[in-house]
């Protein structure tokens, strides 16, 4: 498979290489893929309206304490367990 690439997108690719230490293009793809099989699939510009939003949150002082958001999920996991039971 020949696969055309734009500059800009030829020049991140090498910056990855360089910053990742793969050994060739054909490795960082398929890293890539595996990232997206794993994570789960976004739309084009999904992710990126995600951490924008997530950021804006983090300005406007929109956060949560993590040891409230692990008690609650704690609490969810055992409530959930008790109703298999």
């Amino acid at each position: 498979m020949n696969i055309i690439l734009r500059p800009e997108t030829e020049r991140l690719l090498e910056e990855q290489l360089k910053k990742t230490g793969y050994q060739s293009v054909d490795e960082l793809v398929r890293a890539g893929i595996t990232s997206l099989e794993i994570h789960g699939d976004f739309a084009p510009g999904e992710l990126d309206r995600l951490l924008a939003e997530g950021e804006a949150d983090l300005a406007a002082g929109h956060v949560v304490d993590g040891e409230q958001v692990f008690r609650e999920l704690d609490q969810m996991s055992a409530s959930r367990r008790e109703k298999l039971t």
